[in-house]
């Protein structure tokens, strides 16, 4: 459990940085939202730390094809949102690119957060 602690810390420390988010507890783990819309979500599943975002279902498909660590998310899944396992060396760069991906996406023009 201190190692999913150790990861869910560092997910966390990113979402603080993405503005006009909060963190809620709809499904017993924390979900980050940026104005009532969920951008990523921390899970544990089993023994590992789990980090979930929504991507293009062909990018999902890429993704989960491409990494044993990457699967289709539970429920959402079939949307194209992804379950990423957060263990051994995780490639911090390219998650943190997918959650701020998906929150520029969702995040209102006002917040200064949508890409040009």
């Amino acid at each position: 459990m201190a190692a999913t602690t150790k990861y869910f810390e560092r997910v966390r420390a990113l979402f603080l940085t993405l503005p006009d988010t909060e963190e809620s507890v709809p499904w017993e783990s924390p979900h980050d939202r940026v104005k009532d819309r969920i951008f990523a979500g921390l899970g544990d599943e089993g023994e590992h730390a789990t980090v979930g975002f929504k991507m293009a279902k062909e990018h999902a498909k890429v993704l989960i094809e491409s990494d044993d660590r990457a699967g289709s998310a539970w429920y959402v899944g079939k949307r194209g949102s992804v379950s990423f396992e957060l263990r051994g060396r995780t490639p911090w760069k390219r998650i943190e690119g997918f959650i701020e991906k998906r929150y520029r996406l969702i995040a209102p023009r006002r917040s200064g957060a949508k890409s040009d």
